[in-house]
């Protein structure tokens, strides 16, 4: 595939304007975890406040993911966008108005992260229904990879960045600029014109819980949806002794931050890669192919067992997270092309639901398994799950029979016009 048929979603006015607002909201996100930390550290907050202030937001995304699959189903994809894009930018003013005046406290920012969390829940499932309402069918992949590689671009620059500028002018100023990047994607947002989606109901007008249901028959009626969101709860579950065990290994084995600094660079250059290989490979089983290429993430917790080297645990760290990478691209584009709009929040909010659950409750159990059975046997057990369970969902027959959607040769394309 030429880079030009690769590039072709950029040629769309919509999906430019989305894109570029999206890269300056993902800059912003890299620099506010950076801001936040010295925040709090500048509070004299100890780490236990700081673990708090990170994961608070997590709790209203648990109870209202499902609520912003519902809502982002019902009306405009863009606005419900712009809209929670522009309570965190206005968030983030008054925290770095606080902190700027010298009056901030630790509540102010577990209340942010709660707010963040709570409009997470509506903007999240948009966003996954809004991009195949601005490309073709045809280039979804592609679109989805161009939003990865935008991502993890900036992934690698943000952190840096936010570093520099904390010393430099302290967390405050940092962020008035994340903010200043929520009021760009709010502005995309407002440029863009998607044509209204046309949307079918059994009733005038359905309750909540009705089409709370209607979302999980979709989910339920299709075995590769399920069975792949039981595996992504799996999957988390099992890729965070990793991230939590494996500073520690550094820290006792490897020669510390520094070899710990290069493992981590060598897994955002590998999701780099990967999103590089979204944009020009297209399996005909995509699923099939993406999961089996996922085992590869096993490594990594297996080397760290060891330890091996740090350049072999460098090299495993960059080959799992671009297969990573690869795959959930893969996992979107699939679900976008084969899940109907009307509904296609609705079952992306039970699939991040089904994801996000396991996330703290892998880094909450990583450490009393350590502690337990050592760091070793419970880093060489996660990695052998990560691998097993991978290839065992990719012979799931309806996983592994999935094959690539091509469309019509007469279907109308979508607005195809050019900034």
């Amino acid at each position: 595939m030429r880079w030009t048929t690769s590039l072709a979603p950029l040629r769309l006015r919509n999906f430019k304007l989305y894109w570029i607002g999206q890269t300056f909201s993902s800059l912003g996100n890299g620099m506010y975890p950076v801001a936040i930390a010295f925040a709090v550290l500048a509070l004299r907050g100890s780490a236990s406040d700081l673990g708090i202030v990170l994961l608070v937001s997590y709790i209203p995304q648990i109870v209202l993911f499902l609520v912003g699959g519902v809502v982002a189903d019902r009306v405009r994809r863009e606005r419900v966008i712009a809209l929670t894009s522009l309570a965190k930018g206005a968030v983030e003013v008054i925290l770095a108005v606080l902190l700027l005046t010298e009056v901030a406290a630790l509540w102010h920012f577990i209340v942010a992260g709660f707010i963040f969390g709570t409009v997470s829940s509506f903007g999240t499932p948009a966003i996954t229904g809004l991009v195949p309402s601005i490309v073709p069918a045809e280039q979804v992949q592609q679109a989805n990879a161009l939003n990865s590689l935008s991502r993890n671009t900036v992934g690698l620059v943000g952190p840096a960045v936010a570093g520099v500028m904390v010393a430099l002018v302290g967390a405050g100023w940092v962020i008035v600029i994340d903010a200043a990047t929520f009021f760009v994607l709010v502005f995309a947002m407002a440029l863009m014109r998607v044509p209204p989606r046309e949307i079918t109901r059994d009733e005038p007008e359905p309750s909540f819980v009705r089409e709370l249901r209607e979302g999980w028959r979709e989910v339920i009626s299709r075995t590769w949806v399920w069975t792949s969101i039981v595996y992504f709860g799996v999957f988390n579950l099992a890729l965070a002794p990793s991230e939590v065990l494996g500073p520690f290994v550094a820290d006792r084995s490897l020669g510390g931050a520094p070899a710990w600094g290069v493992i981590s660079a060598a897994a955002s250059a590998g999701s780099l890669l990967g999103g590089l290989t979204a944009l020009w490979f297209k399996p005909k089983r995509p699923l099939f192919v993406a999961y089996l290429a996922v085992s590869a993430i096993g490594l990594e917790s297996i080397m760290l067992a060891r330890p091996y080297g740090v350049p072999a645990i460098a090299g495993a760290a960059l080959l799992g997270f671009g297969t990573v990478d690869f795959g959930v691209t893969l996992w979107f584009t699939v679900l976008q092309q084969r899940i109907p709009d009307q509904v296609l929040s609705r079952v992306s909010s039970y699939d991040y639901l089904g994801s996000f659950v396991a996330v703290p409750l892998g880094y909450a159990i990583s450490a009393p398994l350590a502690s337990a059975f050592g760091l070793g046997p419970t880093l060489q057990v996660a990695g052998v799950v990560l691998i097993v369970s991978s290839i065992a969902a990719a012979f799931i027959p309806s996983i592994r029979k999935l094959e690539r959607m091509e469309p019509p040769a007469d279907e109308a394309s979508i607005e195809q016009s050019t900034i």
